[in-house]
């Protein structure tokens, strides 16, 4: 098993009961949804360890329980160590012009790609929602938060 595998699957076993808890009692989520969600987040992490210094859309409902996590610091330290450094959570500051949002769809489009490469199966569409779902919603149109992708940049330390 190379290193990456190693820290793949210690970050893909990592606990994440507190925050679970804290982004169920904020959500009011089923608690099968709450376990997708926390698995996704752990292979969105996973994903941008490895694209590391690129900028990348994240879907809504990842960023959301993302937030969540960065409130338990120790924690997510910790999880970032598994994954060779700390990730930062760098939120888009103003809201994208047509041109970078093309461009998000395009690395959006990438990032799906690389998760079926890495995980060997389709991203669910609830959490990650196809490409062609996003081309259809105009960035200065209010979407679905299950559509709504951000951008932020993964640095690692």
């Amino acid at each position: 098993m190379t290193h990456i595998d190693q820290a793949m699957t210690a970050a893909l076993n990592f606990p994440l009961t507190h925050v679970a808890a804290r982004y169920q009692q904020l959500y009011d989520l089923p608690h099968a949804e709450l376990l997708r969600h926390e698995r996704e987040l752990k292979r969105y992490l996973v994903l941008r360890s490895r694209l590391r210094g690129a900028t990348l859309p994240t879907p809504r409902v990842l960023d959301q329980l993302w937030q969540v996590f960065l409130l338990y610091t120790r924690d997510y330290a910790r999880f970032c160590d598994t994954l060779g450094g700390f990730i930062h959570h760098v939120p888009s500051d103003a809201a994208p012009t047509q041109e970078q949002h093309a461009e998000n769809l395009r690395r959006y489009g990438e990032l799906l790609a690389f998760y079926e490469e890495t995980f060997r199966e389709t991203p669910p569409a609830d959490v990650w929602p196809p490409v062609d779902e996003l081309f259809s919603a105009p960035p200065e149109r209010e979407v679905d938060w299950r559509t709504c992708t951000f951008s932020c940049r993964a640095d690692l330390d």
